[in-house]
């Protein structure tokens, strides 16, 4: 008790920014070279890419019926699997995780460089002195990006498809809808990225 007869205001203890993760941890490295780490799993997997040979395998035993996958691995994180002969179409399979995957840590290289090398900058350009506010303009314009980029693409698969202006009929016609037209498996695959 103080002279007023009141108690003492109790101090909040300041919460940090962002992901908490103690100074020299496995985490605190990984948050702060993002970039860097991301960066190099891509090149590795384009470099490996580039030196071993893709070949085609024609599976059936991963789809409902015959289809294209890639024998490397490395081709299996950058092109879509499973492709149908004849057709445009692509089947759903176990190899889908690698392009997931390579997608995952594109976005955290393309989310990083985003917000360090062009909306960094156009905060501090356009007068936002405080590194919190820095960081939040930051972090909504990558959002902005993202979203404005996913939108776009899901309307023009939209627009182009046969059930556009939600006509139900072709959401049953040939159902069940196993394959799918590359764009439109890409777009699910990346979306679940």
């Amino acid at each position: 008790m103080v002279a007023n007869g009141k108690a003492p205001a109790r101090r909040r203890k300041r919460v940090p920014d962002g992901p908490a993760a103690a100074p020299g941890s496995v985490v605190d490295f990984v948050l702060r070279r993002q970039l860097e780490l991301s960066g190099s799993i891509l090149l590795s997997i384009l470099v490996a890419n580039a030196l071993v040979d893709r070949g085609l395998h024609l599976s059936t035993d991963l789809t409902p019926h015959p289809s294209f996958h890639f024998k490397s691995i490395p081709a299996r994180f950058l092109f879509l699997s499973f492709r149908q002969p004849g057709t445009g179409l692509y089947y759903k399979g176990r190899d889908d995780a690698f392009l997931i995957a390579w997608w995952v840590i594109a976005f955290c290289f393309l989310r990083e460089a985003t917000m360090r090398w062009v909306f960094r900058p156009l905060a501090r350009w356009s007068g936002i002195r405080s590194s919190r506010a820095v960081v939040r303009f930051a972090e909504q314009g990558w959002s902005l990006v993202y979203y404005t980029l996913s939108w776009s693409i899901g309307l023009y698969i939209n627009q182009t498809s046969p059930y556009r202006s939600l006509n139900t009929y072709h959401f049953w016609k040939g159902y069940p809808h196993i394959a799918l037209p590359a764009l439109t498996k890409w777009y699910y695959l990346v979306q679940t990225a």
